[in-house]
């Protein structure tokens, strides 16, 4: 049996403060709406609890009057109610798992215990006091809890958004890239086509011999520099390895037929930040100096994509973590994080490190 306890005017607002959260929580579940009755409904049901508290407790003959058990009793209701709403919400959102489960459980079997401990012990004012402030840090921890958790599901989420966004922008400027390539090659075919047309009709055969001769040089030029069992990393390296070329970038390439795929288009965004960081980074060397070899080989049972560039001068130790040196930080410093992040979703890793003067990219999946 409970020691008899005055009902003050601090455990009434107490427990007024505990129903206004537990009002405003369930009004974020049913969302608020332009008519009454939702408002209304939730009124009544906060009202309720502790009138239904206080007609258990006289039916039960405990007391025929308001006492601190009752305010426990009470307070233990709503934080009990307030987590499950807690807990309905993130199922609603998609965002609970085992660490909710496990927060809950814990969270209910502290507060069973303090409810517990309360009936059957007989327990000094004091006492009841730490139990209900018990309560109410409980309360504020799951609270807490679940906050920070989703707060770190949501940064997640826009990172792999973030993420998404940078792939596809890369994709796009590769497609546009090669979409240029391929207009520049028909609008050559169609000149030489009609230069050629021009010697037939002029009937001079040789010339036009001679001009199929050249052109087919010319052609030999512009050949494939790689050819694996991907048509579209071919494509894509041999742009970028033209380019580098263009910019008088010595290059070597040592790449086997068969290649290993990732999930969607995440290989062709590795290669082509890689590559595209490594050129970017020769580009500002002197042009005798200028080199880049791109590898990629087996390993046992794991593919290896390695591409190496000139450096004059260490990287690493000025600027360890790869960030941008560019004025336009929004758009650029992200490649070495997205290659990081779609190794690590492929099951692989990404090291960069250096030798002497080399500068070193290496994903292993």
């Amino acid at each position: 049996m409970f020691p008899y306890i005055s009902f003050n005017y601090s455990q009434y607002i107490l427990l007024l403060t505990v129903a206004i959260i537990f009002y405003n929580n369930s009004l974020n579940i049913i969302g608020k709406k332009k008519r009454v009755y939702p408002y209304i409904i939730q009124l009544i049901v906060t009202i309720a609890v502790p009138l239904l508290t206080y007609q258990a407790q006289k039916m039960l003959s405990i007391y025929s009057y308001p006492v601190m058990p009752y305010v426990i009793f009470s307070l233990i209701i709503y934080v009990l109610l307030i987590i499950v709403l807690k807990s309905f919400a993130s199922i609603r959102n998609g965002m609970f798992n085992i660490r909710d489960i496990i927060i809950l459980v814990l969270t209910l079997i502290t507060v069973c215990a303090v409810f517990t401990v309360t009936m059957k012990m007989q327990l000094t004012s004091g006492s009841l006091l730490i139990l209900l402030l018990l309560c109410i840090l409980i309360f504020l921890i799951y609270e807490l809890a679940l906050s920070l958790y989703m707060a770190n599901s949501n940064k997640k989420y826009a990172d792999k958004l973030q993420e998404q966004l940078t792939s596809g922008e890369d994709y796009i400027k590769n497609v546009s890239m090669l979409d240029r390539q391929i207009r520049s090659i028909k609008h050559d075919m169609n000149n030489q086509l009609q230069v050629l047309s021009g010697l037939i009709n002029n009937g001079q055969f040789n010339e036009a011999s001679d001009f199929l001769k050249q052109y087919g040089i010319g052609l030999e030029k512009t050949i494939d520099y790689i050819n694996t069992n991907n048509p579209v990393i071919n494509t894509l390296i041999n742009s970028k390895i033209a380019y580098a070329k263009s910019e008088n970038i010595i290059t070597a390439i040592d790449i086997t037929k068969d290649i290993k795929p990732m999930t969607g288009n995440d290989l062709c965004s590795i290669i082509g930040n890689v590559i595209d960081n490594a050129i970017e980074a020769e580009l500002h060397e002197e042009e005798s100096l200028r080199q880049l070899h791109i590898q990629a080989y087996w390993d046992d049972e794991e593919m290896v994509f390695h591409v190496s560039n000139y450096i004059n001068e260490t990287v690493l130790d000025r600027n360890s973590g790869l960030a941008t040196t560019k004025e336009d930080k929004n758009s650029h410093g992200l490649g070495t994080n997205i290659v990081k992040s779609l190794a690590k979703r492929n099951y692989g890793t990404c090291d960069y490190y250096e030798t002497e003067n080399e500068f070193h990219c290496e994903i292993r999946w």
